[in-house]
């Protein structure tokens, strides 16, 4: 089985254990809302993620380079429990299947949310996250 197909069947596990009995949008939207209710929306996520040493494997998301995968067990790491918790409490299924969940879908979303390969401009506004560089002033 090829990873697509791997990350595919997980998604549909999930998206069915999510939507059984259940009025909330699908899957993909619960984690885009979860990346902008963190504490600084994208910006605090992709902070957090390279502070908890996942620094190369966010960049590869936001970047136009292909995404480096995440695993279940860095997503508990670098999110904590707390959030996990919050999160399969919601959805009315097992942590486990929240951070696997994430570990599939949460590369995709951070990088179709940073579609030019490069945080909005608000990242100079997060505390650690260089501002962009201002263009070259014509000299005269």
């Amino acid at each position: 089985m090829g990873l697509l197909d791997n990350v595919t069947g997980k998604l549909n596990e999930i998206e069915s254990a999510v939507q059984q009995g259940s009025d909330q949008p699908g899957l993909m939207g619960h984690v885009t809302d979860f990346v902008h209710s963190h504490p600084g929306g994208l910006h605090g996520l992709v902070q957090t993620l390279r502070e908890r040493g996942l620094g190369d494997v966010v960049n590869s998301w936001i970047s136009r380079e292909r995404n480096q995968p995440v695993t279940a067990a860095q997503i508990d790491s670098a999110l904590g429990n707390e959030k996990i918790q919050a999160l399969a409490t919601k959805l009315g299924v097992p942590t486990s299947t929240i951070s696997s969940g994430l570990a599939a879908i949460l590369p995709q979303v951070v990088d179709k949310l940073t579609p030019n390969g490069t945080l909005p401009a608000a990242a100079a506004s997060v505390p650690g996250t260089p501002p962009a560089p201002e263009p070259p002033q014509a000299t005269a």
